[in-house]
C-alpha cells in the first residue's frame, strides 16, 4: 500500500522494523529511506529478513536495539497478546503503523497497545480495496507520548 510507505516515510525513521513481512512488500521500499530495516516473518523473503514466530514474541536480540518506527501487517487473526506487550513495553518504538484486513482484532491490539496510557492513536484511515464486499484494510498510526 503506497498509503503505508508514505505514512513511514513521514516519520523519517532511521530504523524500521517490519512484523509479519511476508515477502518484504514494506521492508524493501523503506530501506531506500532507512539507514536499518529488518523484516520479521514465519516465513520471510530473501532481503534484509529474519524467520521468527511472532505468536511467540519477538526474539531478544530484537528487542534489544532501538527502533524508530514498527510496521505491522498481521493476519486476520491480529497480534498475539505477549507480542503487543512486548511492543508496548520493551520495544517501546517512537511511532507504530499497523495496517489490518479485520477491525475487531484492530480495536482489541489498539486497546492493548494504549491501555497504559504510554500510546495514543493518532491517525487513522481506511482503504476499500474489495468493492461489493464488508471487508475492509485500515490503517493506523500509533504514537509514544
Amino acid at each position: 500500500m503506497r498509503a503505508t510507505l508514505e505514512r513511514a516515510r513521514e516519520a523519517r525513521p532511521a530504523s524500521l522494523l517490519d512484523l509479519f513481512c511476508g515477502s518484504g512488500a514494506f521492508t524493501l521500499p523503506a530501506a531506500r529511506f532507512c539507514d536499518t530495516v529488518l523484516g520479521l516473518d514465519s516465513r520471510p523473503g530473501k532481503g534484509p529478513f529474519q524467520k521468527a514466530d511472532l505468536r511467540r514474541g519477538l526474539p531478544n536480540k530484537v528487542m534489544e536495539r532501538p527502533w524508530d518506527l514498527v510496521l505491522v501487517d498481521p493476519p486476520r487473526a491480529g497480534m498475539e497478546k505477549r507480542l503487543v506487550q512486548q511492543l508496548r513495553d520493551r520495544v517501546r518504538p517512537r511511532r507504530l503503523l499497523y495496517v489490518s484486513c479485520n477491525p475487531a482484532t484492530l480495536a482489541r491490539d489498539l486497546q492493548r497497545l494504549c491501555a497504559k496510557g504510554d500510546y495514543t492513536l493518532n491517525w487513522v484511515r481506511g482503504f476499500d480495496l474489495f468493492p461489493q464486499t464488508s471487508h475492509v484494510e485500515t490503517l493506523c498510526e500509533v504514537v509514544r507520548v
